[in-house]
């Protein structure tokens, strides 16, 4: 993250965020409600492993109103180079 506290999104993160969800959305039709919460790049070729579940949202503490993973069932779902280089063609906003 490029934010200056943990936690903080810029409008950079959003887009780079937005645009895995919506790749792995495209690619693999994941269940309603999803969302990744850790990737990593995998092999030379630069795929990305992009791991998520249904998150839940926190209702009270100092991160009431975030989402948390925490006792999600988490999948994981391999997006290719390709898939990559093609939904980069496709996403309206430069990254």
């Amino acid at each position: 993250m490029n934010g200056a506290e943990v936690g903080v999104l810029t409008d950079s993160d959003r887009a780079a965020s937005d645009w895995i969800q919506a790749t792995v959305e495209r690619v693999h039709n994941p269940p309603t409600g999803w969302a990744w919460c850790r990737s990593e790049v995998i092999g030379e070729a630069g795929h990305f492993l992009v791991t998520g579940g249904v998150p839940r949202t926190l209702k009270r503490g100092p991160r009431k109103g975030c989402r948390t993973w925490k006792d999600s069932e988490l999948t994981q779902y391999v997006i290719t180079k390709a898939q990559i280089d093609e939904g980069k063609t496709l996403w309206p906003t430069t990254i």
